[in-house]
């Protein structure tokens, strides 16, 4: 019943929780589970070389089982009710995916079909050997695996723990595929591996680095829950910048399968050869002619300065990039073009501007995973980090310098105090009873504070609230220090009920000050 009810609590949230982050997960999940079975369908333990289940299969398994546990358990039915959907909704789609995958040329409501599946199930128990072992078995048993699978990732929140436990076992699936396959006795190239597997290899980190990426950033989202412009601005500059770092990590991955398979060298080496021709047009066009331009005008303007003051003649200088690179190169004469770079230097150059952009993603992940570590911080300080600049937020941070300094030099106004009327429930000088919650507590606290005429203002924070309120009532430090810190655990914090011993000592302490709170109202008079 508790996954039902985060269930229900992250369907309305954004578009981020409910579908990207779930994607990139399962895309992950596909990333490394699809490569074994590859080499499985390579073994000659087998009668057929063929890989089991297709990609789209696995996807299929996977994707449905996810959205058939998400459908019944937001249906409010009894857990049993539930889960007997889910079991017969993935026994139909398991056998639709196998009709589909080994369909021999049956027609779609043959009956002879089953026989044939049949029989090439129980081929191990007939042949008596494991040399005869059909595809179709470990079919089987990898769609019910996929669809287990994803009935767990069904009832799950996705919290970063969970997300990054997936990653580490998805990787160290990865590296025992390795040792496998490097032992098996007729693959032991690892050229022939990164060209069956090495694309779904790069797929795993790409998706399992951006779900890394995206549980964390949920998290950080949650703590900034109670600021709703700042979260919107955060989305915004994060979710572009996160891209473009997995992206650059996917490159410089695919930079090193490219040395060890000659395929993947050939086919990057293409895409690499057309990225290469382009940022350099783009430098000549976007840099070097304009410096040019810029440099001849400054000659220009150096030389009609001294002409004005001394005289003599102006000397022409070519604004044309070509026709100045043309006298240099006449200057000095070398045989052959040489303006045309040389192949190897054209590569070299390409490969160290691809080094440069691998070390500078390699160097923000770091930054990023170091942030992501639990660290000690000081008593009552929380504190949410963020490096990002752009000319939008500078051009705000000097409005609000601006803002700040008008209000400070502006005749001040006199405040306006608004009492609230009383609650239902709420009496003055009625005695106080132990309340069940935090939230409760912090509510009663919010009216006795108004009622003594220190109310709180919009927009103060539960902190500078319970400064301010601290100073009026010349004391209660430690009791307000407690009942904000709970309260702000409780309101911004992960939903988990208060321990017995925490309430208790919340409401002795809120006693106490309500005290003090009484005290102060009748000193004014209110």
């Amino acid at each position: 019943m508790q996954t039902v009810r985060q269930l229900r609590n992250v369907a309305g949230r954004d578009w981020l929780e409910r579908g990207l982050l779930p994607l990139v997960v399962l895309a992950a999940e596909v990333g490394w589970f699809y490569p074994w079975l590859v080499w499985l369908g390579k073994l000659p333990l087998f009668s057929g070389q063929r890989v089991a289940l297709a990609p789209v299969s696995v996807m299929v398994l996977l994707g449905g089982a996810f959205l058939v546990t998400r459908f019944f358990l937001r249906r409010r039915w009894p857990p049993g009710r539930g889960a007997f959907g889910v079991v017969c909704t993935g026994l139909l789609v398991i056998l639709l995916v196998l009709r589909g995958e080994y369909g021999a040329g049956y027609g779609i409501l043959n009956g002879q079909w089953f026989g044939f599946i049949s029989r090439n199930l129980l081929g191990l128990v007939s042949e008596g050997s494991f040399a005869y072992l059909q595809p179709v078995v470990v079919a089987l048993a990898a769609a019910f695996y996929l669809w287990w699978r994803g009935i767990r990732w069904g009832r799950s929140i996705f919290a970063f723990e969970e997300i990054y436990r997936a990653f580490v076992t998805g990787a160290a699936a990865l590296v025992l595929l390795g040792v496998a396959w490097f032992l098996s006795s007729v693959y032991r190239d690892l050229g022939n591996m990164l060209a069956a597997v090495g694309i779904w290899v790069i797929g795993f980190f790409f998706f399992g680095l951006v779900s890394l990426a995206l549980g964390n950033f949920q998290v950080i989202r949650q703590k900034m829950a109670g600021l709703e412009e700042a979260t919107s601005l955060f989305n915004r500059r994060w979710l572009g910048l996160l891209f473009l770092i997995v992206i650059g990590i996917v490159l410089a991955g695919a930079g090193l399968a490219s040395l060890f398979s000659a395929d993947t060298a050939a086919v990057l080496g293409r895409w690499l050869g057309l990225a290469g021709d382009g940022l350099l047009w783009i430098v000549y066009y976007v840099l070097i002619v304009p410096v040019s331009y810029l440099v001849a005008g400054l000659v220009y303007a150096g030389q009609f300065l001294v002409s004005l003051l001394g005289g003599g003649e102006l000397t022409q200088v070519s604004t044309n990039v070509t026709d100045n690179i043309t006298q240099s190169e006449n200057i000095t004469a070398i045989e052959g073009d040489p303006a045309a770079l040389p192949p190897a230097v054209l590569l070299t150059l390409k490969w160290v501007i691809l080094a440069a952009a691998a070390l500078v993603v390699v160097y923000l992940l770091a930054r990023a995973v170091a942030r992501a570590r639990p660290s000690r911080a000081k008593d009552e300080v929380e504190e949410v980090h963020e490096s990002l600049w752009s000319w939008a937020l500078f051009r705000g941070d000097l409005s609000l310098v601006w803002q700040a300094l008008r209000r400070r030099f502006a005749r001040k106004r006199p405040a306006m105090v608004t009492v609230l009327p009383e609650l239902p429930g709420y009496k003055e000088d009625e005695a106080i009873p132990d309340y069940p919650d935090i939230r409760a507590i912090y509510r009663r606290l919010l009216w006795e504070g108004e009622v003594a005429g220190v109310g709180r203002r919009a927009g103060e924070t539960p902190a500078e609230y319970a400064g301010r309120l601290e100073r009026a009532v010349s004391g209660g430090r430690e009791e307000l220090g407690f009942i904000t810190e709970q309260y702000q655990r409780a309101r911004y914090g992960e939903e988990v009920p208060e321990p017995p011993g925490i309430l208790a000592q919340a409401n002795r302490l809120f006693h106490g000050f309500c005290g003090r709170l009484r005290a102060l109202r009748n000193n004014a008079g209110v």
